[in-house]
This record gives C-alpha cells, structure tokens and sequence, in this order.
C-alpha cells in the first residue's frame, strides 16, 4: 500500500524549507547588489569610452549638461556614441526603459556651473579651471583627472526611486546628490577614464556636502 504523507510531515517539511529559504534569500539578496554593482561600473566605462569619442571629434572637450539636454541626450541621440541604457544604474528600478522621455533620470554627470561654478572655482587650486563655457570640459586644463568626478551615481531624495541628470558635491541637483546604491558604495568615473567604487566618507573627503541613502532620504554630511 502506498505511503501517504501525515499533516505533521508535511508541515515538517514546509518549516524546513522556509528555514532554508530564510538562510539563502540574504545570500541572493547580497549576489544582486554585488552583480548589479559590477554591471554598474561597466557601464561608467562605457560612458567614459563615450565621452572620450566626443572628445576626440570636438577639440578635446567633454560634454557637461547644458541647460536644456543631459549629457546622455548629446552622447546617446545625437552623437550616437552609446544609448541611454548605459546611463541607467540597474539598482535603480524606476525607468527600467531607458528611453528619451526619461533620459533626465540618469547615473549623473558633473554640473560644473551650478551655482554659477561656485564650487569648480573654489576648487581651482586641486584640480584646475577646465570650464569652458557652460556646457564644456577641457580635458588639457583638469589638473589632475585620476582625481576629478565626471560621473557619479546618483538618486533623488523625493521618494520617486530615480536617478538624475547631474551632481554637484556641494548641493541637491534636483534633490539627487551622489547615492551609495550598491552595499553601501557608490560607483563613480573619472576624466582619466577610470571608474571605482566609493564609500560615504570618500565621497566627503572628495567634497560632497550630501548624499541620499538607498532608501532615498537626504543626508547632510557633518
């Protein structure tokens, strides 16, 4: 006769798996983040491989945001030189299609003149007066570029759960400032080409004022 299983055993083995499941979900939960954060920082590389293209075809200058277009509008519609996938951190789950209506809601892009380039002027003497206009970098006159942000991740602090166009370490771009998304670190690239992941503190001994943790409240850096 065929053995059936009792009520107890079935809810023994219920018990056992949810135990099991408690155990993994963590684990899986922190493979996520780590994996999300790789594809992160591939795609600052592939924002700086964009950049460094527009620079080589405009006399050495990057694109900053000019007052009406992103960056990732001229690199990716325009120019061509990527598409705005590339701008989109994967850990930010609103938008997940990146398309030209929310090109603005992007990994963000150094905002030199905000605030009338208070903050670029005030740090001349670390890392040069390379502001051309309101919309350019020049790469000759950044004084040290292994140094210099040009991107960064970013999210907005107004519980929309996006990113944003720009940064400016020393105020909320739109209420977005410089987010550690991926376990506590946020990835950001630099004019040299470069990208790394940083801590909180490294983002406030850069300069930064705020940062906006993963549940998208705004902090004040002391």
């Amino acid at each position: 006769m065929k053995k059936c299983f009792t009520l107890i055993e079935l809810l023994t083995v219920v018990a056992i798996i949810a135990v099991l499941a408690g155990m993994l979900l963590p684990a899986l939960q922190n493979a996520r983040i780590k994996a999300h954060g790789i594809s992160c920082l591939n795609q600052h590389k592939q924002i700086l491989m964009a950049q460094s293209l527009y620079a080589a075809d405009c006399k050495d200058m990057m694109i900053s945001n000019t007052f009406d277009q992103p960056s990732s509008y001229i690199l990716a519609e325009v120019r061509k030189y990527c598409t705005y996938k590339e701008f989109h951190c994967p850990e930010i789950t609103k938008n997940d299609e990146p398309t030209y209506l929310n090109r603005w809601y992007t990994i963000g892009t150094f905002y030199g003149v905000w605030n009338r380039g208070a903050w670029l002027k005030a740090n001349e003497d670390r890392f040069g007066r390379f502001l051309v206009g309101n919309c350019y970098y020049k790469l000759t006159r950044v004084q040290a570029p292994s140094k210099t942000m040009l991107c960064a991740d970013t999210q907005r602090s107004n519980g929309s759960g996006i990113g944003e166009f720009a940064f400016c370490p020393e105020d909320l771009i739109e209420t977005a400032s410089i987010s550690p998304l991926h376990g506590g670190r946020a990835n950001v690239s630099y004019f040299d080409g470069h990208a790394a992941s940083i801590t909180v503190e490294d983002a406030k001994e850069y300069g930064f004022k705020y940062y906006v943790d993963p549940d998208g409240t705004a902090i004040r850096m002391n």
